[in-house]
């Protein structure tokens, strides 16, 4: 009995102590004030009460924040800024247009082309003298009438050639001198352009040709000397001798060595006609293509 006794007094001890110790453990702590109530404290709820503040005092101060902000927009800066806009373009420098063509007198004045015109002008046209130079590289140098090549002048061509006489409205017209890049030369009448009517060709192989010209082509009356001294006479068409003449030819020196007189056709002795020779015999009879067929 008296072990089992001991035993229990043991244990109650151990108990007795425990309990002292946790006890011992709450009265520190609370007089610490670390221990938890389920009940808030007094200084709990002020401090809640001191963070309700803050906060509405917070909310009050972005609240006034904000106004300034509700302000500048009803001011509406962007507006008046765009207000002040006419002012900077009114500030920004203006392009100068192109002066025009001069009105009267003389001076000179580039087309938006690249021509350029150098010379006397009446009421904004090309009037009296001056010259014309072509974006293309021609130059006329000349006269001219309402703003157009009419009267007489020299025109350089880029190809080299050069005419020399009468121009009307652009073109060659009238009596000139045309000097080609060979070294051949025309002179005579000029229609819209062309050599037509009466000239004189001079070729820079030596021979030449006088009579009449259409578009260019010998066409009409006209007289053909070869640099031999060989020549035909008679009616052209087309640049070739058609129809009635006579052509005289030579040995290649000068000296007559026949004599045709007859119809011509592309060219050739074609149809009825005479070739004399120097010893007095004759041919007389059709001809075809240059050929005697028979009297």
């Amino acid at each position: 009995m008296s072990r089992k006794t001991s035993i229990l007094n043991s244990m109650v001890l151990r108990r007795l102590a425990i309990l002292i110790l946790v006890i011992s453990l709450v009265f520190v702590l609370s007089s610490c004030g670390l221990f938890i109530y389920n009940t808030p404290s007094e200084k709990e709820e002020s401090g809640e009460r001191e963070g309700a503040d803050e906060e509405g005092d917070s909310q009050g101060e972005e609240s006034e924040a904000q106004e300034p902000e509700d302000e500048a927009g009803s001011e509406e800066p962007e507006e008046e800024a765009g207000s002040e806009e006419p002012e900077e373009e009114e500030a920004e420098p203006e392009e100068e247009e192109p002066e025009g063509p001069p009105e009267n007198g003389t001076g000179t004045y580039e087309y938006e082309d690249g021509s350029v015109y150098d010379g006397e002008w009446v009421d904004g046209k090309w009037n009296g003298t001056g010259t014309l130079t072509s974006p293309r590289g021609w130059t006329y140098t000349g006269t001219f009438t309402d703003g157009v090549m009419t009267g007489s002048g020299i025109i350089a061509y880029t190809n080299g050639m050069i005419y020399e006489g009468d121009v009307y409205d652009g073109l060659r017209h009238g009596k000139g001198k045309l000097f080609l890049t060979d070294g051949s030369t025309y002179e005579g009448d000029f229609n819209n352009g062309y050599m037509e009517g009466q000239g004189v060709f001079i070729s820079g192989d030596g021979w030449y040709y006088t009579g009449s010209w259409a578009q260019n082509l010998r066409h009409g009356y006209g007289k053909f000397t070869f640099k031999d001294g060989a020549y035909y006479e008679g009616d052209w068409y087309n640049d070739v001798q058609h129809g009635k003449g006579t052509q005289v030819y030579t040995d290649g020196s000068g000296r007559v060595i026949a004599t045709y007189t007859g119809e011509f056709a592309d060219g050739k002795r074609h149809g009825t006609g005479t070739m004399k020779y120097p010893d007095g015999t004759e041919q007389t009879g059709r001809w075809a293509n240059d050929e005697f067929i028979g009297g």
